[in-house]
């Protein structure tokens, strides 16, 4: 469902500040992932943002999103559209010599 959007929007730092914290939970995720540890997302997501990863500014013009996966998922959704290159910066910083999927043109 579409909403209207009022004339006085979140702006960009409010943004910013989301996809920050996506960056954060992709990078623990990698670093999960490679290093073999033990992990709960629910716990570190708790203790890493206390509370404010979700963010007011945003969910007050989707008043659906109720949890943190539906929130993380609505941002990697949104994330290429906004920065294009987001993932490709996060795969160049922690896998040096690439993923296992090439680089495709624009």
């Amino acid at each position: 469902m579409l909403y209207a959007l009022p004339k006085k929007t979140p702006g960009a730092h409010v943004l910013e500040s989301a996809l920050s914290g996506l960056r954060q939970i992709i990078v623990q995720r990698m670093d999960v992932h490679f290093n073999e540890k033990k992990f709960d997302l629910d716990s570190w997501i708790a203790e890493t943002f206390n509370g404010t990863l979700i963010r007011e500014e945003i969910t007050r013009y989707l008043p659906q999103l109720k949890t943190t996966d539906e929130w993380i998922v609505l941002m990697l959704a949104l994330v290429p559209h906004v920065q294009p290159s987001f993932f490709e910066s996060i795969i160049a910083e922690h896998l040096p010599n690439g993923g296992d999927f090439p680089e495709l043109a624009a």
